[in-house]
């Protein structure tokens, strides 16, 4: 779900060397925010870091750097997203928002003449050409 910049690293604490010869991972190996959703709708979300979710994270507020330059002159100080980002992650994770509902299936043999359709039959062989209708409805909010 969110992954750490490139120039990200993770190593071991307890090694106690003034650098790091081979970190952990580093950049897109990084995952700060995973979410799984398993095959019988449930799901899952892992935080990097408990503090995501605290107070200090949602009011936070950084510079925003006028350019290339870095911070320099100018920079105005923005409020971050956090508290949406957060609240976005927890109602997928409790199922409130991104479901999908499947209304219908319908089956049947593709024989290629289309009056002798009969739907969704009982028996299948092996090596039967098989077309599969479905429709879905997808909420973003759950009601």
């Amino acid at each position: 779900m969110l992954r750490a910049p490139r120039t990200a690293y993770a190593y071991n604490p307890k090694d106690e060397a003034d650098f790091v010869e081979e970190p952990f991972a580093v950049g897109q190996q990084l995952s700060l925010v995973s979410t799984l959703q398993a095959r019988n709708s449930a799901r899952f979300t892992i935080l990097g870091a408990v503090e995501m979710l605290s107070n200090d994270w949602f009011d936070a507020s950084v510079k925003r750097s006028p350019g290339e330059g870095g911070a320099g002159k100018g920079a105005k100080s923005v409020k971050t997203s956090n508290r949406a980002f957060a609240k976005e992650i927890s109602a997928w994770t409790f199922s409130e928002t991104g479901v999908l509902k499947v209304g219908r299936i319908e089956h049947y043999l593709n024989t290629g003449n289309a009056t002798s359709r009969e739907m969704n039959p009982q028996l299948y062989r092996v090596k039967n050409d098989v077309v599969s209708i479905s429709s879905s409805i997808y909420s973003r909010k759950q009601k």
